[in-house]
């Protein structure tokens, strides 16, 4: 399978955004993996689903290419309330914490998912050793706040 730079670089920024459907980044995900000559049965393995998920959204990339990777349309009465509008409206984490805690560090990785130790250990560690250092240094006091 071969992508045009445009075509890779929209598939990995789907697989960067925070907002994307998890949907689409697993599909994003395999196909490039698959372009990168991963084998499907590698390319199930490291994403931990089947290869018949594999096979079939490499088909419909082939067929339609970045088209092929959305939803199809629904059966039953259309959304009243596009995407675009339900991420201006549900609150980023950042943005949600910044309301209610006293926040003093914030770091946002591009990739990392729900399971973001397990899919990138030497980040998460980072991540824990510079909370600690900015804990130690915070004055008595203003952590609880």
């Amino acid at each position: 399978m071969v992508l045009s730079d445009a075509e890779r670089e929209l598939l990995q920024s789907w697989v960067r955004r925070r907002s994307s459907a998890q949907s689409l980044v697993l599909r994003s995900r395999i196909v490039l993996e698959s372009a990168d000559g991963r084998a499907i049965a590698e390319v199930a393995r490291r994403l931990a689903t089947t290869t018949d998920t594999v096979r079939t959204w490499c088909r419909r990339f082939l067929e339609r290419r970045l088209d092929g990777l959305c939803d199809e349309p629904r059966p039953g009465v259309p959304r009243k309330i596009s995407d675009a509008d339900v991420e201006r409206v549900i609150p980023t984490p950042r943005s949600y914490a910044e309301i209610f805690l006293n926040v003093v560090a914030y770091v946002e990785h591009p990739a990392g998912g729900h399971f973001a130790a397990w899919e990138q250990p030497s980040a998460y560690t980072d991540d824990l050793r510079r909370a600690v250092k900015i804990a130690k240094e915070l004055p008595s006091g203003s952590a609880d706040s």
